[in-house]
């Protein structure tokens, strides 16, 4: 009796962590409090003022290159920021940096808040102070666009440079929001700006031309 009393008791501890751990992992994974009141973060673009004039942009939704096929059902789930030179990458607000991922295209950094996260993909030489589990401030650098060297049969510069760029809920219920009514009244002119100096006939302003399109368009809450 005093060992099928004792295996009950280790059964009931282990369920009880278990149900424990699933709890902890489930409100990390959804955090049920974005759902509740809270004020909205101002965010600014992920690049100095200063190469404005030279950025290219591929916008959130864009599905050209970026599309079921290649497990994007809902076109770039982002917005690419490109340059033909090196760039600062910065922070878009202050935060908590989650996550440093290398990975083949480079390195990634996610930062977070409670209600929000930013994740800049395709980096390298990112900054001394870029370590996980650290604070970051808005403004701060983060690193630079990996450089990509020019393919076969490809013309234009010898290489180019680009950060992918997210902005999303820390719920996994929400997932991946439109940044336009987050951008500070500076950092939306800026970026409305630069879609503005796109031409008319480019692939992606020609069959997008919203910065948030399809399934992201208005997708701000």
């Amino acid at each position: 009796m005093c060992y099928y009393s004792a295996m009950k008791k280790i059964m009931f501890v282990v369920a009880l962590v278990i149900g424990l751990v699933i709890l902890i992992f489930g409100l990390l994974m959804f955090n049920p409090l974005v759902f509740l009141p809270h004020s909205r973060i101002s965010i600014i673009l992920p690049f100095p003022e200063s190469v404005d004039s030279r950025t290219g942009l591929i916008p959130y939704g864009e599905k050209i290159e970026h599309n079921e096929a290649n497990g994007n059902p809902d076109g770039h789930a982002g917005i690419d920021f490109g340059w033909n030179e090196k760039v600062e990458i910065i922070a878009s607000h202050d935060g908590l940096i989650s996550e440093v991922q290398n990975t083949s295209e480079g390195m990634n950094v996610t930062i977070r808040t409670l209600y929000y996260k930013t994740v800049y993909k395709e980096l390298t030489d990112l900054s001394p102070k870029v370590k996980q589990f650290t604070t970051i401030k808005q403004g701060d650098l983060i690193g630079y666009p990996a450089i990509k060297e020019r393919g076969s049969g490809e013309t234009g510069p010898a290489g180019h440079g680009q950060v992918h760029w997210e902005f999303s809920s820390t719920s996994m219920a929400i997932d991946r929001l439109c940044p336009m009514g987050y951008f500070d009244v500076s950092s939306r002119a800026r970026i409305e700006a630069i879609w503005a100096a796109v031409p008319e006939n480019n692939q992606f302003k020609k069959l997008y031309p919203d910065i948030c399109s399809g399934v992201f368009n208005g997708k701000e809450n």
